[in-house]
């Protein structure tokens, strides 16, 4: 069993629609993003850690995680994590 051979291709899929259902919920979320309003967007940093590498170091951790990214706006932000769940 040296291969492993994904059956389902939707898989990848409902896994991150389940987490965007929590994320909508606000159900364990790890990792709040301050943005240039001040304002948060929530997430969970395993999806952000996936889709953007950066977010990796944060990983060892248990504890909550409060970036401030006050460059960028609330909009932008938000679109950047809605995309790390899969669009």
């Amino acid at each position: 069993m040296d291969n492993l051979e994904i059956i389902n291709p939707d898989t990848n899929s409902e896994c991150f629609s389940r987490f965007q259902g929590m994320r909508l919920r606000r159900e364990r979320l790890d990792i709040f993003i301050h943005t240039k309003e001040g304002e948060e967007v929530g997430a969970h940093l395993i999806v952000l850690s996936a889709c953007y590498p950066a977010f990796g170091k944060y990983l060892s951790g248990n504890d909550i995680v409060h970036v401030r990214l006050s460059r960028f706006p609330h909009q932008v932000v938000n679109a950047a994590v809605e995309y790390a769940y899969g669009g």
